[in-house]
Protein backbone atom coordinates (compact mmCIF):
# COMPACT_ATOMS: atom_id res chain seq x y z
CA UNK A 1 0.00 0.00 0.00
CA UNK A 2 1.32 3.44 -0.85
CA UNK A 3 2.53 5.59 2.01
CA UNK A 4 1.43 8.91 0.59
CA UNK A 5 0.19 11.34 3.19
CA UNK A 6 -0.67 14.96 3.76
CA UNK A 7 0.27 16.54 7.08
CA UNK A 8 -2.34 18.81 8.56
CA UNK A 9 -1.87 21.49 11.17
CA UNK A 10 -2.23 19.14 14.14
CA UNK A 11 0.59 16.89 13.02
CA UNK A 12 -1.70 14.01 12.05
CA UNK A 13 -0.94 12.57 8.64
CA UNK A 14 -3.98 11.81 6.51
CA UNK A 15 -3.34 9.05 4.04
CA UNK A 16 -3.87 9.86 0.36
CA UNK A 17 -4.77 6.81 -1.70
CA UNK A 18 -2.65 6.65 -4.82
CA UNK A 19 -5.18 4.67 -6.84
CA UNK A 20 -8.71 3.32 -6.77
CA UNK A 21 -7.31 -0.20 -6.53
CA UNK A 22 -5.45 0.71 -3.34
CA UNK A 23 -8.63 2.17 -1.86
CA UNK A 24 -10.61 -0.91 -2.85
CA UNK A 25 -7.97 -3.11 -1.23
CA UNK A 26 -8.35 -1.14 1.99
CA UNK A 27 -12.12 -1.52 1.90
CA UNK A 28 -11.80 -5.25 1.28
CA UNK A 29 -9.50 -5.53 4.29
CA UNK A 30 -12.15 -3.88 6.43
CA UNK A 31 -14.90 -6.23 5.30
CA UNK A 32 -12.59 -9.25 5.31
CA UNK A 33 -12.62 -9.26 9.11
CA UNK A 34 -16.42 -9.54 9.22
CA UNK A 35 -17.38 -13.15 9.92
CA UNK A 36 -20.86 -12.94 8.43
CA UNK A 37 -21.70 -10.49 5.70
CA UNK A 38 -24.79 -8.59 6.90
CA UNK A 39 -25.48 -7.03 3.48
CA UNK A 40 -25.27 -9.81 0.88
CA UNK A 41 -26.36 -7.72 -2.12
CA UNK A 42 -27.01 -4.15 -3.24
CA UNK A 43 -28.58 -2.60 -6.33
CA UNK A 44 -27.77 0.89 -7.60
CA UNK A 45 -29.26 2.60 -10.62
CA UNK A 46 -26.12 4.76 -10.69
CA UNK A 47 -23.99 1.82 -11.81
CA UNK A 48 -26.93 -0.03 -13.25
CA UNK A 49 -26.72 -3.38 -11.53
CA UNK A 50 -26.25 -5.53 -8.47
CA UNK A 51 -23.05 -5.98 -6.52
CA UNK A 52 -22.32 -8.72 -4.01
CA UNK A 53 -19.14 -7.02 -2.87
CA UNK A 54 -19.74 -5.02 0.35
CA UNK A 55 -16.78 -2.76 -0.45
CA UNK A 56 -18.68 -1.52 -3.51
CA UNK A 57 -21.96 -0.82 -1.70
CA UNK A 58 -21.64 2.95 -1.87
CA UNK A 59 -23.58 5.97 -3.08
CA UNK A 60 -22.15 9.26 -4.39
CA UNK A 61 -21.46 12.01 -1.86
CA UNK A 62 -23.18 14.57 -4.12
CA UNK A 63 -26.41 12.58 -4.04
CA UNK A 64 -29.04 14.97 -2.66
CA UNK A 65 -30.32 12.24 -0.36
CA UNK A 66 -26.94 12.37 1.41
CA UNK A 67 -26.42 16.08 1.89
CA UNK A 68 -30.00 17.44 1.67
CA UNK A 69 -32.11 14.55 2.89
CA UNK A 70 -34.09 14.64 -0.35
CA UNK A 71 -35.12 11.02 -0.53
CA UNK A 72 -37.70 8.45 0.53
CA UNK A 73 -37.39 4.81 1.47
CA UNK A 74 -39.30 1.69 2.37
CA UNK A 75 -38.69 -1.87 3.51
CA UNK A 76 -39.88 -5.30 2.45
CA UNK A 77 -39.61 -8.53 4.43
CA UNK A 78 -37.88 -11.68 3.18
CA UNK A 79 -39.20 -14.65 5.12
CA UNK A 80 -38.82 -18.32 4.20
CA UNK A 81 -37.65 -17.32 0.73
CA UNK A 82 -40.67 -15.10 0.04
CA UNK A 83 -41.11 -11.35 -0.19
CA UNK A 84 -44.01 -10.38 2.06
CA UNK A 85 -46.33 -7.52 1.07
CA UNK A 86 -43.87 -6.17 -1.49
CA UNK A 87 -46.57 -4.60 -3.64
CA UNK A 88 -48.16 -2.83 -0.67
CA UNK A 89 -44.81 -1.40 0.39
CA UNK A 90 -43.98 -0.33 -3.16
CA UNK A 91 -47.29 1.52 -3.45
CA UNK A 92 -46.55 3.44 -0.25
CA UNK A 93 -43.00 4.04 -1.46
CA UNK A 94 -44.23 5.74 -4.62
CA UNK A 95 -46.80 7.77 -2.68
CA UNK A 96 -43.97 9.03 -0.48
CA UNK A 97 -41.91 9.84 -3.57
CA UNK A 98 -44.79 11.83 -5.03
CA UNK A 99 -45.08 13.90 -1.84
CA UNK A 100 -41.31 14.48 -1.90
CA UNK A 101 -41.54 15.49 -5.59
CA UNK A 102 -39.16 12.77 -6.73
CA UNK A 103 -39.90 10.96 -10.00
CA UNK A 104 -38.84 7.34 -10.17
CA UNK A 105 -36.32 6.44 -12.90
CA UNK A 106 -38.35 3.26 -13.48
CA UNK A 107 -42.03 2.29 -13.52
CA UNK A 108 -43.34 0.35 -10.55
CA UNK A 109 -43.15 -2.97 -12.42
CA UNK A 110 -39.45 -2.42 -13.04
CA UNK A 111 -38.77 -1.51 -9.41
CA UNK A 112 -40.57 -4.69 -8.40
CA UNK A 113 -38.51 -6.79 -10.80
CA UNK A 114 -35.26 -5.25 -9.57
CA UNK A 115 -36.10 -6.03 -5.94
CA UNK A 116 -37.05 -9.62 -6.73
CA UNK A 117 -33.82 -10.12 -8.67
CA UNK A 118 -31.85 -8.50 -5.86
CA UNK A 119 -33.37 -10.90 -3.32
CA UNK A 120 -32.48 -13.81 -5.59
CA UNK A 121 -28.91 -12.61 -6.07
CA UNK A 122 -28.44 -12.23 -2.31
CA UNK A 123 -29.53 -15.82 -1.63
CA UNK A 124 -30.96 -14.45 1.61
CA UNK A 125 -33.92 -16.48 2.89
CA UNK A 126 -34.68 -14.35 5.94
CA UNK A 127 -34.10 -10.64 6.27
CA UNK A 128 -35.23 -7.37 4.78
CA UNK A 129 -34.77 -5.30 1.64
CA UNK A 130 -34.35 -1.60 2.33
CA UNK A 131 -34.75 0.58 -0.76
CA UNK A 132 -34.44 4.30 -1.45
CA UNK A 133 -35.49 6.76 -4.11
CA UNK A 134 -33.32 9.86 -4.20
CA UNK A 135 -33.35 13.13 -6.09
CA UNK A 136 -30.03 11.80 -7.33
CA UNK A 137 -26.41 12.89 -7.57
CA UNK A 138 -25.50 16.11 -9.31
CA UNK A 139 -24.11 18.82 -7.04
CA UNK A 140 -24.11 20.18 -3.49
CA UNK A 141 -26.80 22.82 -3.99
CA UNK A 142 -30.21 22.87 -2.37
CA UNK A 143 -32.36 22.57 -5.48
CA UNK A 144 -32.40 19.23 -7.33
CA UNK A 145 -32.56 21.08 -10.66
CA UNK A 146 -28.92 20.17 -11.31
CA UNK A 147 -29.49 16.44 -10.80
CA UNK A 148 -29.68 14.73 -14.22
CA UNK A 149 -31.89 11.91 -12.94
CA UNK A 150 -33.24 10.43 -9.75
CA UNK A 151 -31.52 7.40 -8.28
CA UNK A 152 -32.82 4.09 -6.94
CA UNK A 153 -30.84 2.10 -4.40
CA UNK A 154 -31.66 -1.12 -2.58
CA UNK A 155 -29.79 -3.36 -0.17
CA UNK A 156 -30.56 -6.77 1.30
CA UNK A 157 -30.05 -7.01 5.05
CA UNK A 158 -29.53 -10.54 6.34
CA UNK A 159 -31.14 -10.63 9.77
CA UNK A 160 -32.80 -13.21 11.93
CA UNK A 161 -36.13 -12.20 13.41
CA UNK A 162 -39.01 -14.07 14.96
CA UNK A 163 -42.16 -13.48 16.95
CA UNK A 164 -41.53 -11.22 19.92
CA UNK A 165 -43.03 -12.74 23.05
CA UNK A 166 -41.31 -10.74 25.78
CA UNK A 167 -42.79 -7.44 26.92
CA UNK A 168 -40.89 -4.15 26.77
CA UNK A 169 -40.91 -0.83 28.56
CA UNK A 170 -41.59 2.50 26.79
CA UNK A 171 -41.54 6.18 27.70
CA UNK A 172 -43.25 9.30 26.41
CA UNK A 173 -40.96 11.19 24.05
CA UNK A 174 -40.08 14.82 24.67
CA UNK A 175 -38.64 15.14 21.16
CA UNK A 176 -41.07 17.09 18.94
CA UNK A 177 -42.68 14.82 16.37
CA UNK A 178 -42.77 15.63 12.67
CA UNK A 179 -45.54 17.70 11.14
CA UNK A 180 -48.25 15.70 9.34
CA UNK A 181 -46.79 16.45 5.89
CA UNK A 182 -43.48 14.81 6.77
CA UNK A 183 -44.85 12.22 9.21
CA UNK A 184 -47.15 10.72 6.57
CA UNK A 185 -44.36 10.19 4.03
CA UNK A 186 -41.54 7.73 4.65
CA UNK A 187 -38.69 10.14 4.02
CA UNK A 188 -35.05 9.75 5.03
CA UNK A 189 -35.11 12.59 7.58
CA UNK A 190 -35.13 10.44 10.71
CA UNK A 191 -33.23 12.64 13.15
CA UNK A 192 -36.30 13.14 15.41
CA UNK A 193 -36.83 9.37 15.37
CA UNK A 194 -33.19 8.71 16.26
CA UNK A 195 -33.19 11.22 19.12
CA UNK A 196 -36.46 9.76 20.37
CA UNK A 197 -34.97 6.26 20.57
CA UNK A 198 -31.79 7.54 22.21
CA UNK A 199 -33.89 9.36 24.80
CA UNK A 200 -35.76 6.14 25.59
CA UNK A 201 -32.56 4.10 25.82
CA UNK A 202 -31.10 6.64 28.23
CA UNK A 203 -34.03 5.80 30.54
CA UNK A 204 -33.64 2.06 30.16
CA UNK A 205 -36.65 1.74 27.85
CA UNK A 206 -36.95 0.00 24.49
CA UNK A 207 -38.40 2.98 22.63
CA UNK A 208 -40.82 5.87 23.00
CA UNK A 209 -44.35 7.02 22.29
CA UNK A 210 -45.11 10.29 20.53
CA UNK A 211 -48.08 12.43 21.56
CA UNK A 212 -49.43 14.90 18.98
CA UNK A 213 -50.07 18.61 19.61
CA UNK A 214 -53.70 17.88 20.53
CA UNK A 215 -52.71 15.40 23.21
CA UNK A 216 -53.62 12.25 21.28
CA UNK A 217 -51.48 9.14 20.91
CA UNK A 218 -49.51 9.20 17.65
CA UNK A 219 -46.89 6.49 17.04
CA UNK A 220 -43.52 5.07 18.01
CA UNK A 221 -40.20 6.12 16.45
CA UNK A 222 -40.51 3.68 13.54
CA UNK A 223 -43.54 1.59 14.46
CA UNK A 224 -47.25 2.00 14.96
CA UNK A 225 -48.87 1.46 18.33
CA UNK A 226 -52.10 -0.40 19.15
CA UNK A 227 -54.25 -0.96 22.23
CA UNK A 228 -56.77 -3.44 23.58
CA UNK A 229 -59.27 -1.47 25.65
CA UNK A 230 -60.87 -2.72 28.85
CA UNK A 231 -63.95 -3.38 26.68
CA UNK A 232 -61.84 -5.63 24.42
CA UNK A 233 -61.74 -3.26 21.48
CA UNK A 234 -58.65 -3.17 19.25
CA UNK A 235 -57.84 0.50 18.66
CA UNK A 236 -55.12 2.06 16.52
CA UNK A 237 -54.51 5.81 16.24
CA UNK A 238 -55.91 7.47 13.11
CA UNK A 239 -53.36 7.69 10.28
CA UNK A 240 -54.00 11.30 9.26
CA UNK A 241 -50.96 12.63 11.15
CA UNK A 242 -48.72 9.57 11.20
CA UNK A 243 -47.33 7.01 8.77
CA UNK A 244 -49.84 4.39 7.70
CA UNK A 245 -47.88 1.27 8.55
CA UNK A 246 -48.34 -1.61 6.12
CA UNK A 247 -48.28 -4.14 8.96
CA UNK A 248 -50.75 -2.06 10.97
CA UNK A 249 -53.12 -1.94 7.99
CA UNK A 250 -52.79 -5.70 7.56
CA UNK A 251 -53.55 -6.15 11.26
CA UNK A 252 -56.80 -4.23 10.80
CA UNK A 253 -57.71 -6.69 8.03
CA UNK A 254 -56.84 -9.81 10.01
CA UNK A 255 -58.10 -8.85 13.48
CA UNK A 256 -61.82 -9.42 12.69
CA UNK A 257 -61.02 -13.15 12.91
CA UNK A 258 -60.82 -12.63 16.67
CA UNK A 259 -64.26 -11.00 16.56
CA UNK A 260 -65.59 -14.15 14.88
CA UNK A 261 -64.04 -16.19 17.69
CA UNK A 262 -65.69 -13.95 20.28
CA UNK A 263 -62.34 -12.85 21.72
CA UNK A 264 -62.63 -9.12 20.93
CA UNK A 265 -65.64 -6.88 20.34
CA UNK A 266 -64.48 -4.56 17.58
CA UNK A 267 -61.57 -3.28 15.48
CA UNK A 268 -61.21 0.42 14.75
CA UNK A 269 -58.99 3.47 14.44
CA UNK A 270 -59.60 6.49 16.63
CA UNK A 271 -58.16 9.23 18.79
CA UNK A 272 -56.89 8.16 22.20
CA UNK A 273 -55.80 10.47 24.99
CA UNK A 274 -52.79 9.58 27.11
CA UNK A 275 -55.08 8.78 30.03
CA UNK A 276 -57.22 6.44 27.91
CA UNK A 277 -54.16 4.78 26.42
CA UNK A 278 -52.44 4.18 29.74
CA UNK A 279 -55.69 2.72 31.05
CA UNK A 280 -55.79 0.09 28.29
CA UNK A 281 -55.82 -3.61 29.12
CA UNK A 282 -53.04 -4.35 26.62
CA UNK A 283 -50.64 -2.32 24.50
CA UNK A 284 -48.31 -3.22 21.64
CA UNK A 285 -45.98 -1.94 18.94
CA UNK A 286 -46.81 -3.01 15.37
CA UNK A 287 -44.09 -3.17 12.72
CA UNK A 288 -42.76 -5.21 9.82
CA UNK A 289 -40.17 -7.41 11.54
CA UNK A 290 -41.87 -7.62 14.94
CA UNK A 291 -44.71 -8.01 13.79
CA UNK A 292 -46.21 -7.42 17.26
CA UNK A 293 -44.12 -6.34 20.26
CA UNK A 294 -45.95 -6.43 23.62
CA UNK A 295 -45.62 -3.32 25.81
CA UNK A 296 -46.00 -4.01 29.53
CA UNK A 297 -44.92 -0.69 31.07
CA UNK A 298 -45.18 2.96 30.03
CA UNK A 299 -43.49 5.75 31.99
CA UNK A 300 -42.97 3.30 34.87
CA UNK A 301 -46.72 2.57 34.93
CA UNK A 302 -47.87 -1.02 34.22
CA UNK A 303 -50.18 -1.59 31.27
CA UNK A 304 -53.04 -3.77 32.45
CA UNK A 305 -51.60 -6.34 34.85
CA UNK A 306 -48.06 -5.60 33.66
CA UNK A 307 -47.82 -8.89 31.77
CA UNK A 308 -47.86 -9.81 28.08
CA UNK A 309 -51.51 -9.87 27.06
CA UNK A 310 -53.27 -12.94 25.71
CA UNK A 311 -54.99 -10.95 22.95
CA UNK A 312 -51.70 -9.27 22.03
CA UNK A 313 -50.18 -12.69 21.35
CA UNK A 314 -53.30 -13.82 19.47
CA UNK A 315 -52.87 -10.83 17.15
CA UNK A 316 -49.17 -11.64 16.84
CA UNK A 317 -50.05 -15.19 15.80
CA UNK A 318 -52.45 -13.90 13.14
CA UNK A 319 -49.79 -11.69 11.60
CA UNK A 320 -46.98 -14.23 11.85
CA UNK A 321 -49.11 -16.96 10.25
CA UNK A 322 -49.95 -14.52 7.47
CA UNK A 323 -46.25 -13.83 6.92
CA UNK A 324 -45.27 -17.51 6.68
CA UNK A 325 -48.38 -18.99 5.05
CA UNK A 326 -50.63 -16.16 3.90
CA UNK A 327 -52.23 -15.60 0.49
CA UNK A 328 -50.02 -16.01 -2.58
CA UNK A 329 -50.87 -12.42 -3.53
CA UNK A 330 -48.93 -11.24 -0.47
CA UNK A 331 -46.03 -13.71 -0.60
CA UNK A 332 -43.87 -13.56 -3.72
CA UNK A 333 -41.49 -16.53 -4.06
CA UNK A 334 -37.90 -15.46 -4.68
CA UNK A 335 -36.54 -17.29 -7.78
CA UNK A 336 -33.18 -18.31 -6.29
CA UNK A 337 -32.92 -21.37 -8.52
CA UNK A 338 -33.08 -19.31 -11.71
CA UNK A 339 -29.97 -17.39 -10.87
CA UNK A 340 -27.29 -19.66 -12.23
CA UNK A 341 -26.80 -19.05 -15.91
CA UNK A 342 -28.18 -16.40 -18.18
CA UNK A 343 -25.52 -15.53 -20.67
CA UNK A 344 -25.87 -12.62 -23.05
CA UNK A 345 -23.39 -12.99 -25.89
CA UNK A 346 -23.12 -10.16 -28.42
CA UNK A 347 -20.85 -10.41 -31.43
CA UNK A 348 -20.08 -7.21 -33.30
CA UNK A 349 -17.78 -5.69 -35.88
CA UNK A 350 -16.97 -2.02 -35.72
CA UNK A 351 -15.57 0.23 -38.42
CA UNK A 352 -16.53 3.79 -37.53
CA UNK A 353 -14.10 6.67 -37.32
CA UNK A 354 -15.98 9.54 -35.72
CA UNK A 355 -17.94 10.03 -32.53
CA UNK A 356 -21.28 10.52 -34.26
CA UNK A 357 -21.10 7.67 -36.76
CA UNK A 358 -22.51 4.20 -36.47
CA UNK A 359 -20.22 1.35 -37.45
CA UNK A 360 -21.53 -1.30 -39.79
CA UNK A 361 -20.91 -4.94 -40.54
CA UNK A 362 -21.57 -6.40 -43.99
CA UNK A 363 -21.48 -10.09 -44.67
CA UNK A 364 -22.00 -12.07 -47.85
CA UNK A 365 -25.70 -12.66 -47.39
CA UNK A 366 -26.39 -8.92 -47.32
CA UNK A 367 -27.13 -8.53 -43.62
CA UNK A 368 -26.20 -5.09 -42.32
CA UNK A 369 -25.85 -4.62 -38.57
CA UNK A 370 -25.57 -1.14 -37.03
CA UNK A 371 -23.39 -0.96 -33.95
CA UNK A 372 -23.73 1.76 -31.25
CA UNK A 373 -20.83 4.18 -31.11
CA UNK A 374 -20.10 3.45 -27.46
CA UNK A 375 -18.58 0.11 -28.50
CA UNK A 376 -15.94 1.83 -30.63
CA UNK A 377 -13.12 2.15 -28.10
CA UNK A 378 -10.82 -0.78 -27.32
CA UNK A 379 -12.68 -3.03 -29.69
CA UNK A 380 -10.27 -5.88 -29.11
CA UNK A 381 -11.10 -6.06 -25.41
CA UNK A 382 -12.95 -9.09 -24.12
CA UNK A 383 -15.53 -8.09 -21.55
CA UNK A 384 -16.71 -10.85 -19.25
CA UNK A 385 -19.83 -9.96 -17.29
CA UNK A 386 -20.41 -13.47 -16.08
CA UNK A 387 -21.40 -13.31 -12.47
CA UNK A 388 -23.85 -10.47 -11.99
CA UNK A 389 -27.61 -10.65 -12.41
CA UNK A 390 -28.58 -7.13 -13.47
CA UNK A 391 -31.64 -5.40 -14.77
CA UNK A 392 -31.51 -5.36 -18.62
CA UNK A 393 -30.20 -2.09 -20.04
CA UNK A 394 -31.35 -0.44 -23.26
CA UNK A 395 -27.82 0.70 -23.96
CA UNK A 396 -24.64 -1.37 -24.09
CA UNK A 397 -22.19 0.48 -21.93
CA UNK A 398 -18.80 -0.98 -21.29
CA UNK A 399 -18.86 -2.43 -17.81
CA UNK A 400 -17.21 -5.15 -15.79
CA UNK A 401 -18.90 -6.89 -12.89
CA UNK A 402 -18.10 -10.12 -11.08
CA UNK A 403 -19.15 -11.91 -7.93
CA UNK A 404 -17.08 -11.15 -4.85
CA UNK A 405 -15.10 -14.32 -5.64
CA UNK A 406 -13.88 -12.63 -8.83
CA UNK A 407 -14.23 -15.88 -10.75
CA UNK A 408 -15.53 -16.29 -14.29
CA UNK A 409 -18.30 -18.84 -14.79
CA UNK A 410 -17.34 -22.26 -16.19
CA UNK A 411 -19.99 -22.24 -18.92
CA UNK A 412 -18.86 -18.81 -20.02
CA UNK A 413 -15.30 -20.05 -20.43
CA UNK A 414 -16.52 -23.17 -22.23
CA UNK A 415 -18.63 -21.14 -24.66
CA UNK A 416 -15.82 -18.67 -25.22
CA UNK A 417 -13.31 -21.43 -25.99
CA UNK A 418 -15.69 -23.21 -28.35
CA UNK A 419 -16.57 -20.06 -30.24
CA UNK A 420 -12.99 -18.84 -30.48
CA UNK A 421 -11.74 -22.19 -31.80
CA UNK A 422 -14.48 -22.18 -34.39
CA UNK A 423 -13.73 -18.58 -35.34
CA UNK A 424 -10.08 -19.26 -36.10
CA UNK A 425 -10.40 -22.74 -37.58
CA UNK A 426 -14.06 -23.65 -37.97
CA UNK A 427 -15.86 -24.68 -41.16
CA UNK A 428 -18.51 -21.95 -41.18
CA UNK A 429 -16.43 -18.78 -41.22
CA UNK A 430 -17.97 -16.02 -43.37
CA UNK A 431 -15.58 -13.51 -44.97
CA UNK A 432 -16.31 -9.90 -44.07
CA UNK A 433 -16.68 -7.43 -46.94
CA UNK A 434 -15.70 -3.97 -45.64
CA UNK A 435 -17.15 -0.92 -47.36
CA UNK A 436 -14.72 0.84 -49.69
CA UNK A 437 -14.50 4.09 -47.72
CA UNK A 438 -13.09 2.41 -44.63
CA UNK A 439 -9.42 3.27 -44.34
CA UNK A 440 -6.69 0.70 -44.41
CA UNK A 441 -5.77 1.76 -40.88
CA UNK A 442 -9.14 0.71 -39.51
CA UNK A 443 -9.06 -2.44 -41.58
CA UNK A 444 -5.73 -3.53 -40.15
CA UNK A 445 -5.91 -2.17 -36.63
CA UNK A 446 -9.41 -3.25 -35.65
CA UNK A 447 -9.83 -6.83 -34.63
CA UNK A 448 -13.10 -8.01 -36.16
CA UNK A 449 -14.84 -9.45 -33.16
CA UNK A 450 -15.83 -8.35 -29.70
CA UNK A 451 -17.56 -10.66 -27.27
CA UNK A 452 -19.70 -9.41 -24.45
CA UNK A 453 -20.86 -12.02 -21.96
CA UNK A 454 -23.17 -11.12 -19.12
CA UNK A 455 -25.88 -12.45 -16.90
CA UNK A 456 -29.49 -11.40 -17.05
CA UNK A 457 -32.49 -12.87 -15.33
CA UNK A 458 -35.61 -13.95 -17.22
CA UNK A 459 -37.97 -15.07 -14.51
CA UNK A 460 -40.63 -16.32 -16.89
CA UNK A 461 -38.33 -19.02 -18.29
CA UNK A 462 -38.53 -22.30 -16.45
CA UNK A 463 -36.54 -25.32 -17.59
CA UNK A 464 -35.50 -24.39 -21.12
CA UNK A 465 -32.64 -22.45 -22.62
CA UNK A 466 -33.85 -19.58 -24.77
CA UNK A 467 -31.62 -18.06 -27.41
CA UNK A 468 -32.40 -14.91 -29.34
CA UNK A 469 -31.24 -15.50 -32.91
CA UNK A 470 -27.76 -14.42 -33.81
CA UNK A 471 -25.34 -15.22 -36.64
CA UNK A 472 -23.61 -17.78 -34.44
CA UNK A 473 -26.88 -19.47 -33.48
CA UNK A 474 -26.28 -22.42 -35.78
CA UNK A 475 -22.84 -22.98 -34.33
CA UNK A 476 -23.92 -22.78 -30.70
CA UNK A 477 -26.83 -25.06 -31.40
CA UNK A 478 -24.61 -27.62 -33.10
CA UNK A 479 -21.62 -27.51 -30.78
CA UNK A 480 -23.60 -26.83 -27.61
CA UNK A 481 -25.66 -29.96 -28.08
CA UNK A 482 -22.67 -32.04 -29.13
CA UNK A 483 -20.81 -30.99 -26.00
CA UNK A 484 -23.97 -31.48 -23.90
CA UNK A 485 -23.88 -27.89 -22.65
CA UNK A 486 -27.59 -27.29 -23.21
CA UNK A 487 -30.61 -29.53 -22.93
CA UNK A 488 -32.79 -27.47 -25.27
CA UNK A 489 -32.30 -24.42 -27.47
CA UNK A 490 -35.03 -22.18 -28.90
CA UNK A 491 -34.64 -19.23 -31.24
CA UNK A 492 -36.65 -16.06 -31.86
CA UNK A 493 -36.09 -12.89 -33.86
CA UNK A 494 -35.24 -9.51 -32.40
CA UNK A 495 -33.87 -6.10 -33.32
CA UNK A 496 -30.16 -5.34 -32.95
CA UNK A 497 -30.05 -4.33 -29.30
CA UNK A 498 -31.59 -7.68 -28.50
CA UNK A 499 -29.96 -9.50 -31.38
CA UNK A 500 -27.91 -11.55 -29.04
CA UNK A 501 -27.72 -14.99 -27.63
CA UNK A 502 -29.50 -15.28 -24.33
CA UNK A 503 -29.15 -18.61 -22.55
CA UNK A 504 -31.27 -19.22 -19.48
CA UNK A 505 -31.58 -22.32 -17.34
CA UNK A 506 -32.97 -23.27 -13.99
Amino acid sequence: MASLGVENGSGIKVHVFSSSSELLESLHEKWGSVKKQPYPAMYSSVYGGITLDPAMMVIPMDDHMVHRGHGVFDTAIILDGHLYELDVHLARFLRSASKARISSPFPCSTLRSILIQLAAASKCKKGTIRYWLSAGPGNFLLSPAGCPTSAFYAVVIDEDFSQRKEGVKVVTSTIPMKSPLFATMKNVNYLPNVLSVMEAEDQGAFASIWIDEEGYIAEGPNVNVAFISQDKELILPIFDKILSGCTALRLLQLAPKLIEQGRIKSVKTGNLTVEEAKGAAEMMYVGSTLPILPIVMWDEQPIGDGKVGELTMALSDLLWDDMVAGPATLRIPVPYEELFVSYLVIFCFLDCNSEDEMGSLKVENGDDYKIPINLRGNISDLFLLTSLPFFPRTDLKRSFFTFSTGKVGELTVALSDLLWDDMVAGPERVPVLYEEQISERYRTELKPLQILLSITLLAEVNSTFTMIRHRSYRFVRKIGQEKNLFSQIDATNASFLNESIIVVCD
